[in-house]
């Protein structure tokens, strides 16, 4: 039982030590590349067969602004709630740092964080809906 805590500590300890450090070049990468599927959208949307190419890359980049969102939600519930309820939002596989983060920001009356984070969820669900449906696409 030890030997879990202890790595489950590791864990937590470790996440929280990478999303500090690499959430400023996972920002950056998200945004450039919205800005190139933004320009291949232009291009691959109107031709049939180039629609699966495009909805692949909006796949692909509505996981990794998941991960960013992710990222940015663990930090945050850090910052107002602390390391209890972020292993808390953890526990709920995962991804219950973005809830916690939300609710935390709430209770902060920190409306940028709430607007970020609800505007990054939304662009995540739009993004893979229609990635999905040209990656879902037929090409002839």
């Amino acid at each position: 039982m030890s030997a879990i805590t202890v790595l489950g500590v590791l864990f937590f300890n470790g996440a929280a030590w990478v999303s500090e450090r690499i959430l400023p070049v996972v920002n950056m990468i998200v945004t450039l590349s919205l800005m190139l599927i933004i320009l291949l959208s232009l291009v691959f949307a109107w031709f049939r067969k180039t629609r699966r190419w495009l909805g692949v890359a909006m796949t692909l980049w509505a996981t990794l602004c998941l991960f960013d969102l992710w990222m940015y939600s663990l930090l945050l519930t850090m910052a107002h709630w602390g390391k209890v309820w972020t292993i808390v939002g953890l526990f709920f596989f995962g991804v219950g740092v973005i809830p916690m983060a939300l609710i935390s920001s709430l209770f902060s009356r920190d409306w940028v964080n709430v607007a970020t984070i609800v505007a990054m969820c939304i662009l995540f669900v739009i993004a893979h809906i229609i990635g999905t449906d040209f990656a879902d696409s037929d090409s002839n």
